[in-house]
């Protein structure tokens, strides 16, 4: 299986198993279905309204660290922390070449009072991945997107609900060289628990243009649904 057939089959598969076809969407016809069907992922609600900010979180850069997480969780009470807390932990759940397991990563990042549901979907979504050996990852040499609304104190917020636009990269099957690109948006809800951020919620949208490239203007008009988005440069 070489070329567009290939790389079209991925998608099906990454559209599944990332949850980008969260809220009834279909593996695109005419390719075979994933060879393995996870439960339905939580689907993403945008956000109805965000609170203007002028600061971007730290540019992501490398494979993500349980280290790195975990300093970023003790990091402070801010809304900036919290944003930059939501951004690793997307980082660490969406990159799989680290090779840690499903429950290694979300037991490091959870609440107390994240749903069983969604915890258990994340779990599986990762070692999932890991089976299929595709390296899911971001592309940290683009531009990423972030918006966010804080609850409680604006200094010293107790809940902070993160969406972010990235652009997600996967190996093609096969040995075929090269890299499968997508836009993806998802909705982390970070909360302050025992004196530390916590990943209360997660949840993933519909993959956006299927390219390795910026997003133009057109694109971020139909795919950044809503205001408040901020660039997040490359480091």
């Amino acid at each position: 299986m070489t070329g567009t057939r290939s790389a079209a089959v991925l998608l099906s598969v990454l559209l599944v198993v990332s949850g980008c076809a969260a809220g009834g969407g279909t593996a695109s016809s005419g390719t075979p279905p994933p060879t393995h069907t996870p439960r339905d992922p939580p689907s993403l609600i945008p956000l109805p309204s965000t609170l203007e900010a002028t600061t971007t979180p730290r540019p992501l850069t490398g494979q993500p660290s349980l280290v790195v997480v975990q300093s970023d969780a003790n990091a402070g009470r801010s809304r900036a922390a919290a944003e930059q807390f939501a951004l690793e932990a997307a980082h660490i759940l969406t990159d799989v070449r680290p090779g840690l397991s499903g429950a290694e990563v979300v037991q490091s990042l959870a609440s107390s009072s994240m749903p069983a549901a969604t915890r258990a979907y994340l779990v599986q979504d990762l070692d999932d991945q890991h089976k299929m050996g595709l390296e899911r990852h971001f592309d940290t040499g683009l531009d990423m997107w972030i918006r966010s609304m804080p609850e409680g104190p604006v200094s010293a917020p107790r809940r902070v609900t993160v969406e972010l636009a990235t652009n997600v990269a996967a190996t093609l099957p096969g040995g075929a060289p090269g890299a499968f690109h997508f836009w993806y948006r998802m909705r982390l809800v970070v909360i302050r628990e025992d004196g530390r951020w916590r990943l209360d919620a997660w949840s993933g949208a519909r993959s956006g243009p299927t390219s390795s490239a910026e997003l133009t203007p057109a694109q971020r008009k139909d795919f950044l649904l809503g205001t408040g988005w901020r660039r997040i440069p490359p480091a």
